[in-house]
């Protein structure tokens, strides 16, 4: 149980973070922390966990896109964007990216393990 809840706090405080930088609004927010709370069917887990591996997936792909502008920021192919800081921007963001697509995974996981477990 403990785990389950440093999870659930590692990934709130990753959205919180998110939200204040600036990178997502509240709309944008997979999960509602009510709808946490109210989650208590199999079927309520497995539609949490769906929406975190979809939250995983746009993620993984943003993690994508900033490694390739990282790339092109970087390198000599345009000159005139060429920009060490905005590069290194791009590198933040796309490790950023990984790592919260990492932790909606591991949500997704608790989740799924308790769609197994609910209903018991």
């Amino acid at each position: 149980m403990n785990e389950s809840i440093a999870l659930l706090e590692s990934g709130a405080a990753a959205l919180a973070f998110l939200t204040g930088a600036g990178v997502a609004s509240a709309s944008d927010v997979p999960v509602d922390p009510a709808t946490i709370v109210l989650t208590a069917s199999r079927a309520d887990h497995a539609a949490v966990a769906t929406v975190y591996e979809d939250e995983a997936a746009r993620l993984g792909e943003q993690s994508l896109l900033h490694g390739r502008l990282a790339k092109l920021y970087g390198s000599d192919a345009r000159p005139d964007l060429s920009s060490a800081s905005i590069e290194r921007h791009c590198k933040d963001l796309e490790s950023k990216c990984s790592a919260l697509a990492e932790l909606n995974r591991e949500l997704a996981t608790l989740h799924h393990k308790r769609s197994v477990e609910a209903d018991k």
